[in-house]
């Protein structure tokens, strides 16, 4: 069953933050003690089978892996640190008014499914409030498809920020989910009149040159 933000608190957003951050730093330690696994056994094979081409290849990969979770790890402890000062709040607004706009809107979504809500002024993963963005901060969109083994078996709305952080959520897949997709996209458009539109070398470059930094403070 769908949760109702209906009544939604800053301070449930605060709870629902930290909660995901702790979970995601868990999942983070857990991959670090698989790779750290992973190459103390690429090791052994060097040194018992002397395979050093592919051995070394998996020990090159165990540690690019290491090192992305442990800046993963890095981040996520800063935001556990102080949840209230997040880049969240710093971006868009304190925990209260960003509570009060997901619950004045939720009640009337222009899309809610396959765990994206959508509504006239926001797009976010349900039960994820990081990836809660205003459309009037949306800097880029664009529609990604995923396949596995040539097939799709996913479909995304990728949403930039005007901070430069990306977002991507869940659509359905099929003629008519790429139709509403397009209705979002028209939708976002308007609300954001300087947002770019489809992925390539141009919108990218536009991305980078409107880039902010995130503010230092929170946004009242």
């Amino acid at each position: 069953m769908k949760r109702q933000y209906t009544e939604l608190t800053g301070s449930e957003i605060v709870r629902g933050i930290r909660s995901n951050n702790q979970r995601k730093r868990l999942l983070a330690f857990a991959g670090l003690l698989l790779c750290i696994a992973g190459m103390f056994g690429a090791f052994v094979w060097i040194i018992r089978m002397h395979e050093y081409f592919y051995g070394g290849i998996l020990v090159l990969m165990c540690a690019a892996i290491i090192w992305a979770l442990m800046n993963r790890v890095t981040k996520i402890n800063k935001v556990l640190a102080n949840v209230e000062n997040c880049p969240l709040f710093r971006k868009y607004g304190t925990p209260e008014s960003i509570a009060s706009r997901i619950s004045a809107e939720c009640s009337e979504p222009l899309y809610d499914g396959k765990g994206t809500l959508i509504c006239d002024s926001f797009i976010m993963k349900r039960g994820d409030f990081e990836t809660f963005i205003p459309f009037e901060h949306a800097l880029h969109v664009f529609r990604r498809e995923h396949r596995t083994n040539g097939i799709q078996d996913g479909v995304y709305l990728c949403v930039t920020d005007v901070y430069g952080e990306k977002q991507q959520y869940s659509f359905k897949m099929g003629r008519k989910g790429k139709a509403q997709m397009q209705e979002i996209v028209d939708h976002i458009m308007q609300k954001a009149p300087d947002c770019a539109a489809g992925y390539s070398r141009e919108a990218l470059a536009y991305v980078k040159q409107n880039t902010k930094e995130i503010p230092d403070e929170i946004q009242m």
